[in-house]
């Protein structure tokens, strides 16, 4: 029984791969045409692997609450802009105090046109152009300046806070025996302007004279009106409770 059944199988091995071989083309290699097969298996796999790194990376559990603004009290103030006016949106501090305390500054009246009039919330700016009380380079008054002064006198002695005179220049240099930098020129101009003001009866304890020389430019010093524009004379008036 036993010797039947080997050679039965034997017979359907022998059968099984003739039918391989009828059904296989000739000169094939049935091995090699199946190593596209692996290329494919390859890209499958990386295609996978890739696609579980990118998930990974994901997240799992996003924040369905949409973003929450802060309260008011927590952001910052806006800035203020010296010249620019203050919107009703978003008022600069200095505003809401003159606002709250009643005591917003209020501009003098200058009927000369060569001073300009700069109000600001705590504060308002007196400028005059240096070419209008000074020889280039120099620091002594001139007779138009001292005329200009002159006027200005009667609004310093009633405003009951506060004087501020800054001299300011243009960004080119100045090296003289007199003024070796921009430094000693602002400087020595805005002394000379508190010695005129203080003969001419505005209170001596409420002024005080600032050289800035460059450092605060209100126009760009790359060209000739700019830097003009630059060299100039301020006379700050402060509020009463301002140092």
């Amino acid at each position: 029984m036993s010797d039947l059944l080997a050679q039965r199988r034997h017979e359907e091995g022998a059968g099984g791969q003739f039918r391989a071989d009828l059904l296989a083309p000739q000169g094939s290699d049935i091995e090699g045409d199946s190593g596209w097969l692996l290329v494919y298996l390859d890209v499958m796999t990386l295609l996978l692997v890739l696609f579980i790194v990118l998930l990974s990376f994901a997240d799992p559990d996003p924040d369905p609450r949409p973003p929450q603004r802060l309260p008011s009290v927590l952001l910052p103030a806006p800035l203020a802009v010296p010249g620019v006016e203050p919107s009703a949106t978003a008022p600069s501090v200095g505003a809401a105090e003159a606002s709250d305390d009643g005591r917003a500054m209020e501009a003098p009246d200058i009927a000369s046109d060569r001073v300009t009039v700069i109000r600001e919330s705590d504060r308002v700016s007196l400028r005059i152009q240096d070419s209008l009380l000074f020889e280039s380079g120099a620091a002594s008054l001139t007779g138009e300046g001292l005329g200009l002064l002159d006027e200005l006198v009667p609004v310093l002695r009633a405003h009951d806070g506060a004087i501020s005179v800054e001299g300011h220049t243009d960004n080119r240099p100045i090296a003289t025996d007199a003024f070796p930098s921009n430094w000693e020129l602002s400087t020595a101009r805005a002394t000379e302007v508190v010695r005129y003001l203080d003969a001419a009866g505005v209170p001596a304890e409420r002024m005080r004279a600032v050289g800035r020389a460059d450092t605060d430019p209100v126009a760009p010093n790359t060209n000739a009106p700019g830097r003009a524009a630059n060299r100039r004379v301020d006379l700050i008036l402060h509020r009463e409770s301002d140092p």
